[in-house]
């Protein structure tokens, strides 16, 4: 039934057994969702809501378990204490994620990206994004100009052809201190369903 996140046994559901798997899509974003005892909480990170209600983590997770212990007196101070500790794990598994022998992307420059994306999310929950967050955003996060980003992916699309943005990705990589190969890998997974969409991929 729509909200439950539990089986008649106890166990909790997974996200490949959620009748709306099929339409799965992972997104980056600032969550907020109801535990399983109603207590409204947050997650930041890569999730999928089902349709069914159920906030997923990128693991398949059902996000709904309350935490163990007294609730916090300081509300405010506990979330920003899970903030933090959330974008250092967030940041720490993009680093292990794209890195492999001779391409690294550091633990600090993850947890940077991380930082980045949080800001991103949080704003577009408070109000709507105008222009000078983007251009703000696309220079925080790539290390260049939003006008040049935004050329290089109509390129990209019109020629359907990665070319515009493999010459945009060296810049990427070197404001990140990686290797153009880590960088590209991000890029790609951010943006395959766009591209692949206007069959740049």
């Amino acid at each position: 039934m729509a909200g439950c996140n539990f089986y008649q046994s106890g166990s909790k559901i997974q996200a490949h057994q959620d009748p709306f798997y099929y339409n799965q899509a992972l997104y980056f974003d600032y969550w907020g969702y109801t535990d399983s005892y109603g207590i409204p909480r947050t997650y930041l990170g890569f999730a999928w809501l089902s349709s069914t209600g159920i906030l997923y983590d990128e693991y398949g997770n059902a996000l709904n378990e309350l935490e163990d212990g007294p609730a916090p007196t300081d509300i405010i101070a506990e979330a920003a204490k899970t903030e933090r500790k959330t974008i250092q794990h967030v940041g720490q598994a993009l680093a292990t994620k794209y890195s492999s022998a001779g391409n690294v992307l550091s633990a600090d420059q993850g947890v940077k990206i991380a930082k980045t994306l949080n800001f991103w999310a949080k704003i577009g929950k408070d109000r709507a994004r105008t222009d000078a967050d983007i251009a703000l955003m696309s220079e925080r996060l790539y290390g260049i100009k939003a006008d040049r980003a935004k050329s290089a992916l109509t390129a990209a699309l019109a020629e359907r052809s990665l070319k515009p943005l493999e010459e945009l990705n060296v810049d990427v990589a070197s404001h990140w201190a990686t290797t153009p190969e880590v960088s590209q890998r991000i890029l790609k997974s951010w943006y395959k369903q766009e591209l692949e969409r206007n069959g740049a991929l």
